[in-house]
């Protein structure tokens, strides 16, 4: 009797009898099944690496090779590696980089000096007290040229009112 008779190989395998035995067989799978009579479907993500809460995902048409589908704040080929808010900031002038806490995308920007804005790209203007200035200037000028130190006295060149265009 043929022992490939009953046709024990599945999925498509291909029967092959031992010459000289009437029930000694041996199965050769096609696609990704596996075993004794090709019943066994390989798993492409039975073995695979991806870690911290990453799917593995069958690359189509192959039994063995797979992918991972990296869960929220990792990257890498494996998942391996937690992506940093900072790590591409727009902060500028001095700012700093802060990471928004529970988040691996958002970050603010702690801005120094006179910046501010959400990436430091504003300077805040001084305040100048026009006033004050106008005074300062009027008792200067008030000042006799033999008063001690006066800038306005014959030996020094005043300064022209022209580099105070905004008063």
């Amino acid at each position: 009797s043929d022992p490939c008779q009953n046709f024990p190989c599945l999925n498509g395998g291909t029967c092959t009898a031992l010459p000289g035995s009437c029930t000694i067989y041996s199965c050769q799978c096609v696609g990704c099944y596996t075993g004794l009579t090709c019943a066994t479907l390989q798993d492409a993500c039975a073995n695979s690496f991806c870690q911290n809460g990453a799917t593995c995902v069958p690359v189509p048409g192959s039994c063995t090779d797979w992918s991972c589908a990296c869960a929220e704040c990792y990257t890498g080929m494996y998942c391996t590696q937690q992506i940093n808010a900072c790590q591409n900031s727009q902060c500028q002038n001095g700012g700093f980089c802060v990471p928004v806490a529970g988040s691996c995308t958002d970050y603010t920007c702690t801005c120094t000096g006179c910046y501010t804005g959400q990436y430091c790209t504003t300077c805040k203007s001084i305040s100048i007290n026009v006033t004050v200035i106008k005074i300062f200037w009027e008792k200067l000028i008030s000042l006799p040229p033999s008063f001690p130190h006066n800038p306005l006295s014959p030996s020094h060149t005043p300064p022209s009112p022209d580099i105070y265009p905004h008063i």
